[in-house]
């Protein structure tokens, strides 16, 4: 348990930047202790990692700092589709709705999950910053469907991640759209 008297240096500042900076605990982990109904200001329990302190606010982090903050486990309940499998790569199809991987508000239930379930050694990529993303070496949108690369081995990942970031890696999109355009071609600059 964690319990900070806000100072006027901190007066009006968020709640989860305080707990941060005061405490140590990475906000990450102050934004799923919040979402857990266990952040208080006052007695009064957090809802909003936005809201604002004030000075002589008591806040009361119940958390756990040795526990982890989200369990690697697999989920057979997880939809997404392998279209290519060989030792090194997957090509896997993630449908609208999933989550590629955990974060804050994403506990389960994630295609990183599905991943688990049907290939449970994916688990030994997950060390250091990606110990969340076993895998992953990109992503897309919750609410976007579509084809994703998930390495299956340490050279694959440091060679996927390397031509991601090179650009070498060619990446199509569709879009479907309603009415009529006044060009058959362009360029949409917006996101």
């Amino acid at each position: 348990m964690i319990e900070i008297e806000v100072t006027a240096a901190f007066s009006g500042d968020r709640v989860d930047k305080v707990v941060s900076t005061l405490s140590g605990v990475n906000r990450a982990r102050v934004g799923e202790a919040i979402d857990s109904g266990l952040v208080s200001i006052n007695g009064e329990a957090v809802v909003k990692a936005s809201k604002r302190v004030l000075e002589g606010d008591v806040v009361v982090v119940d958390i756990d700092l040795d526990a982890p903050l989200f369990v690697l486990s697999g989920d057979g309940s997880v939809p997404f589709e392998v279209v290519h499998e060989d030792a090194d790569v997957l090509v896997v199809y993630k449908p609208a709705g999933v989550v590629v991987h955990p974060g804050t508000g994403a506990h389960s239930g994630t295609l990183v999950h599905g991943l688990l379930h049907r290939y449970p050694e994916l688990i030994e990529l997950a060390v250091g910053d990606r110990d969340l993303r076993p895998g992953i070496v990109h992503r897309i949108d919750k609410g976007t469907s579509g084809l994703l690369m998930v390495a299956r081995t340490k050279a694959s990942t440091d060679a996927l991640i390397a031509q991601l970031s090179a650009h070498t890696v060619e990446r199509r999109y569709l879009a479907l759209a309603w009415g009529r355009f006044e060009s058959r071609a362009g360029m949409i600059d917006a996101s």
